[in-house]
């Protein structure tokens, strides 16, 4: 891995041989959060196989073909009886809350 190049970048470079990696493996490269930046790969589209190991573990596999990047979506937590009023066409002051924070939180986590 060379000094400017991203743990993101790491990892996909080690996984481009298409060949099973070992989470030691992307751990070496990617560091502690390889697992983060396994997803943020597939997010723009990369196909990243996994399998667990008969000894504990995980291997990762990157496919050969890319899909269309996934949108990253805003995660809202309600409460049923909120989630019930809204499907009725009612928006409590606290539903609203809850949209404004999880848009604060989704627009502070690239």
């Amino acid at each position: 891995m060379t000094e400017w190049m991203s743990k993101r970048q790491a990892i996909l470079e080690r996984l481009s041989d298409l060949q099973w990696h070992s989470w030691r493996e992307l751990n070496a490269v990617g560091g502690v959060r390889y697992g983060a930046r396994v997803l943020e790969l597939k997010r723009q589209g990369h196909i990243i196989d996994t399998k667990a190991s008969p000894t504990g573990g995980r291997y990762y596999k990157l496919a050969p073909y890319v899909n269309p990047p996934s949108q990253k979506q805003v995660r809202v937590y309600l409460r049923p009886e909120d989630v019930e009023a809204l499907i009725t066409g009612i928006v409590s002051d606290d539903v609203v809350e809850a949209c404004k924070m999880a848009l604060v939180r989704f627009r502070s986590n690239p």
